[in-house]
């Protein structure tokens, strides 16, 4: 199973992460990615839409964040 998640600057993170109800911080795209067992996340997309995208500290990404070898998350 994949998933897709959308981020958008006009987004909300109380939404669902869908195209037309999209994140909006790229951390709560990974909290919701985290939230999946592995075999759920594997091969999801993050779909980061166009804009600035301000970060109050780094956005951490682990191993955890990558998917499998046959199906990365991208």
């Amino acid at each position: 199973m994949s998933i897709e998640v959308h981020v958008r600057i006009d987004g909300k993170d109380a939404q669902p992460g869908t195209a037309k109800k999209p994140f909006a911080t790229l951390e709560r795209a990974r909290d919701a990615l985290h939230a999946l067992s592995v075999e759920e996340r594997a091969g999801s997309t993050v779909w980061i839409g166009e804009g600035a995208y301000c970060l109050t500290e780094s956005l951490r990404l682990g191993s955890k964040d990558g998917g499998q070898p046959d199906a990365p998350v991208t």
